[in-house]
């Protein structure tokens, strides 16, 4: 199967920093033989992240309670990558 992700518009009074049936802007499959081998933290496979423009503000799934989201992506033939996002400073960083 193929691993999709998306990019969506908070689009609620206010939001509530989840991603909701249509809020989705853009939906965007990953190549093939790569897949979302994990993240950290997990809540039903899935990862909602919000950026807070302009204020710089970060959410992780709904809250501003984990200070890092990790998903790492794997293709078969066992390489992989670490996206490590910082919900404090907002860098990406990837290992």
């Amino acid at each position: 199967g193929s691993c999709t992700y998306i990019l969506f518009k908070d689009s609620e009074a206010g939001g509530n920093k989840l991603y909701n049936a249509g809020e989705e802007i853009m939906s965007y499959v990953l190549p093939k033989g790569v897949f979302v081998n994990s993240l950290t933290p997990n809540i039903s496979n899935q990862s909602d992240i919000v950026f807070l423009a302009p204020l710089g503000v970060v959410y992780i799934n709904g809250t501003l309670l984990a200070n890092e989201e990790a998903i790492v992506l794997k293709h078969t033939t066992g390489q992989q990558k670490t996206i490590i996002l910082n919900r404090v400073s907002g860098q990406i960083n990837v290992q």
